[in-house]
C-alpha cells in the first residue's frame, strides 16, 4: 500500500537512525502500517529482491573479512608479532572500523530501499518490514562479532596474565627449593 513518499521516507529514515543508535532493539513499525502491510497483497518489485541478495553478499563478505581480521590478527599475537597491548589496541581499532563500515553498508542499503520504495509507492508497507527485518539482522551481526572482539581481547588478556602468574609461581618454586637445597647440601 501507498504511504506516500514523505512518510515512508520519514519512516526509513527513523528506522535507520534507530538502528545506529540503538542495535539491540527491534524498531516498532506503527500499527497502522504494520496492518497495511499484511492487508497489502502487491507484488514486490524485482529490486527489493535484487538489493536483498545484494545486502546479503555485504553481510557475508562483512563477517567473513571480521573473521579474517581476528584469525590473522590472533595469529600474529601468537606468533609473536605484535606485542599484546598492539593486539588489543589493533582489535579495539578494528571494532571500531566495523561500525564504521556497518554503518556506511546501512545507509547505502537504506538510501538503495528508500530509492525503490519512491520507484514503486505501491510496495512502501512491504519494504519497510523488509528493510526493518534485515537491518534488526545485521545489527545483531554486528553486535556479535563485536562481542566477540571484546570476549577475545578479554580472554587473551586474562590468559596473558595467568600464564604469568603461573611463569611467577613456578620460578619462585624452584628458587625456594634451591634455597633450600643449596642451604643443606653442605650440612
Amino acid at each position: 500500500m501507498k504511504l506516500g513518499s514523505d512518510k515512508f521516507n520519514t519512516i526509513m529514515g527513523a528506522m535507520k537512525e534507530h538502528y545506529i543508535s540503538n542495535p539491540d532493539a527491534l524498531y516498532q513499525i506503527q500499527n497502522s502500517v504494520i496492518f497495511m502491510n499484511h492487508a497489502d497483497n502487491a507484488k514486490i518489485p524485482d529490486e527489493v529482491e535484487e538489493q536483498q541478495n545484494a545486502f546479503k553478499l555485504t553481510t557475508d563478505n562483512f563477517s567473513n573479512n571480521q573473521n579474517k581480521i581476528c584469525t590473522d590478527n590472533s595469529k600474529d599475537l601468537t606468533d609473536k608479532k605484535v606485542e599484546q597491548s598492539e593486539f588489543e589496541k589493533i582489535m579495539n581499532q578494528n571494532k571500531e572500523d566495523a561500525k564504521t563500515k556497518a554503518t556506511k553498508a546501512i545507509d547505502d542499503y537504506y538510501q538503495k530501499m528508500i530509492d525503490i520504495g519512491n520507484k514503486h509507492p505501491e510496495a512502501q508497507s512491504q519494504i519497510i518490514t523488509i528493510v526493518n527485518k534485515t537491518t534488526a539482522f545485521f545489527m545483531g551481526v554486528l553486535k556479535s562479532i563485536q562481542d566477540f572482539i571484546v570476549k577475545l581481547v578479554d580472554n587473551i588478556i586474562k590468559w596473558a596474565k595467568e600464564v604469568f602468574n603461573k611463569i611467577t609461581e613456578h620460578f619462585s618454586v624452584i628458587a625456594k627449593a634451591a634455597i633450600s637445597f643449596f642451604s643443606g647440601v653442605l650440612v
